[in-house]
């Protein structure tokens, strides 16, 4: 593998989209970061990606959604796995040695009137504090652009602080993991405001992960995902109905699995 360096910035414990990762898969991040630079990440399949982070492929599988789901990875027409804008952020600046050696080089080249033969040396300040300068600004306007992109899906709100749940994220986890199911069209305050109940009842539900094993739970139910006939017909889901108090703590004690099929044909929920 490659052993050279790259830039890792100190956004990554502000960024909203990394601290809204669990420990694991922030570590899991840093690994594909070092992959990517040694250019070995678009040459792997899932499972040795999975044997890399030291994982299971069902762990692995798990982490993946959440970090596309999040634009922090992305897939190839290949199949790949490609860490998202890593290039853009990793430009070539040139080292102090090398401006050195330029500077010095201007510094010593003669100056020649065009009137008269006489040789003149002209001084020339070093430009290294400007091309340093530079450089910083380049960096700082390439982390500001993912905190922008960050804040951009943020709930508009006076005080940023108010409101912790990352909506646009969950409501991404529910489009992706239950794409059968109503989409989300209007997020008005009564739904924004049941998915923040829902976030804020308990720490464990505050992260994506508890939501992305939350929607996977609904997707393995035939009743919930219109699978099977109900009473009246077949019954689908949608965020709404999922976020209400009752039906929410009923998916989550299993109300909604699977029943064991009688005579070849999967068993008749009761329309609530």
């Amino acid at each position: 593998m490659d052993k050279s360096w790259f830039r890792f910035y100190n956004e990554f414990a502000t960024d909203v989209k990394i601290q809204t990762m669990s420990e694991a898969d922030q570590r899991r991040f840093v690994m594909l970061l070092c992959l990517e630079n040694s250019g070995e990440l678009c040459k792997m399949n899932d499972d040795q990606i999975a044997f890399f982070l030291r994982v299971t492929c069902d762990e692995w599988n798990v982490t993946r959604r959440h970090m596309t789901s999040q634009n922090l990875i992305s897939t190839s027409q290949d199949c790949h796995i490609f860490v998202t804008n890593f290039k853009k952020r990793q430009f070539k600046s040139d080292s102090a040695a090398e401006r050195t050696r330029r500077w010095r080089e201007k510094k010593n080249t003669p100056s020649h009137d065009r009137h008269t033969t006489v040789t003149v040396t002209v001084p020339e300040p070093e430009p290294e504090p400007e091309q340093e300068k530079k450089e910083k600004e380049k960096e700082k306007e390439i982390s500001s652009e993912n905190i922008s992109e960050a804040s951009a899906q943020s709930e508009n709100s006076e005080n940023k602080n108010a409101d912790p749940c990352p909506h646009q994220q969950i409501i991404e986890l529910y489009h992706m993991v239950l794409p059968t199911l109503r989409k989300v069209k209007i997020w008005n305050k009564g739904r924004a405001a049941a998915l923040r109940q829902r976030w804020l009842e308990d720490p464990n539900r505050q992260c994506l992960e508890f939501w992305s094993d939350f929607f996977d739970q609904v997707s393995k139910s035939d009743f919930l995902t219109g699978r099977c006939p109900g009473r009246d017909g077949p019954f689908h889901a949608d965020l709404e109905w999922l976020l209400s108090p009752k039906h929410f703590v009923n998916v989550l004690e299993g109300k909604y699995k699977n029943r064991g099929k009688s005579n070849g044909t999967q068993g008749v929920y009761k329309q609530l």
